[in-house]
């Protein structure tokens, strides 16, 4: 049975995620625990688990922020992302089965189908996460989840920022390789399709003077 903490967790962090809580503003404590239907404590308790996972900046005695999305942190992900999911989809590609395939299918079906023409950043990372799954490596699953939790913030926080939301994209060439059992083809595909994520995000971010590394997103 989920805890009161753990209820406060979800819903605070699909908050930040979504950018419903920007990046920069303060953390209301009173009105998060009236919105969850609990006390102070969960809402601490869940807050001091989002600071961990590096969404909350917290000051004792002074309060906590939703953190700033910094270039540096964008720039991390990549990397981790680069290292990982490739071999992610090698790995799905060689270990897939038919209901797999059929599963991630459906999930594409429907990312495609939703309403609108931009990107439902939720549906993104679950296919992401999905695709891990098959992979059949637990470890691996729990940090794609957490990198494509990272992702939904960033693209989330550049649109709140003014900037737009990536138009809706179909896995089509990478479904194809897992399908076709060829894990260098889906290793490559999945290389491409980050480098290119990465070129796209950082492009508006990033200014020709002063660091880079300290630019931010904030709404």
């Amino acid at each position: 049975m989920e805890s009161l903490a753990d209820r406060a967790y979800s819903g605070i962090k699909e908050e930040i995620l979504s950018c419903a809580m920007e990046p920069g503003s303060l953390i209301n404590e009173a009105a998060l625990a009236t919105t969850f239907g609990t006390s102070k404590t969960p809402v601490r308790q869940a807050i001091g688990r989002l600071a961990g996972e590096g969404f909350v900046d917290v000051f004792p005695r002074r309060g906590s922020l939703v953190r700033a999305v910094q270039v540096r942190d964008i720039k991390n992900v990549y990397l981790v992302r680069t290292l990982v999911e490739p071999e992610v989809s090698a790995l799905a590609a060689r270990s897939a089965t038919a209901d797999d395939i059929i599963h991630l299918q459906d999930l594409d079906d429907q990312l495609i189908s939703t309403d609108g023409d931009t990107l439902d950043l939720r549906a993104h990372a679950e296919f992401h996460v999905s695709v891990c799954r098959i992979a059949r490596v637990p470890q691996l699953t729990s940090i794609v989840s957490a990198l494509q939790d990272q992702m939904r913030w960033f693209l989330a926080a550049q649109h709140a920022d003014g900037g737009p939301m990536p138009p809706k994209t179909n896995h089509h060439r990478l479904l194809q390789a897992i399908s076709d059992h060829d894990p260098e083809q889906a290793r490559a595909i999945t290389e491409e399709s980050i480098r290119m994520s990465r070129a796209r995000l950082l492009q508006r971010i990033i200014h020709t003077s002063g660091d880079p590394d300290q630019e931010s997103i904030s709404a």
